[in-house]
């Protein structure tokens, strides 16, 4: 069997905004690494000395050889891309400030609104020296059941 059972939930949603910010920004060069593994020996197919700084966003994919794509060898293919990066620092205007903050906190009312009806809102702001802030509660109407697995015996 199978049923739904909703419930009234409340939602807390925060965004802030600071005044002095720090964005990640990529340049335009990358690179990669290729090893491949044979049982425990490992065979690296790369050189990689041009670190221009220490900041590396690093995705690693790891997959299986096939031979002619049907049959599976001891082999392992790992690649490695690395994206550098560095941290600017950006000053938002308190009107820049609010609107970022406005979209962030759109952004996660949307996402909640996927899951659950959203019935009533609140929102309060706070703003100080250093940022803005948004504060939303929410009371929706959310189903709150589980599928679980279960074995009846006689």
């Amino acid at each position: 069997a199978q049923g739904n059972v909703y419930a009234y939930v409340n939602k807390e949603v925060i965004s802030n905004i600071y005044f002095k910010n720090f964005v990640k920004s990529y340049n335009n060069q990358s690179y990669k690494e290729i090893s491949y593994k044979f049982f425990t020996k490992k065979l690296n197919l790369y050189k990689f000395n041009n670190k221009t700084n220490d900041l590396y966003d690093i995705i690693e994919k790891t997959e299986d050889v096939f031979l002619f794509n049907l049959i599976k060898l001891p082999i392992t293919k790992t690649v490695r891309l690395y994206y550098p990066y560095e941290y600017t620092e950006t000053i938002y205007s308190k009107s820049e400030a609010t609107n970022l903050a406005l979209i962030e906190l759109t952004k996660q009312i949307q996402q909640i609104s996927k899951e659950a009806e959203i019935i009533s809102k609140t929102v309060t702001t706070k703003s100080d020296s250093s940022g803005i802030y948004f504060s939303c509660s929410l009371y929706c109407v959310e189903d709150i059941a589980q599928v679980k697995e279960f074995y009846v015996t006689k």
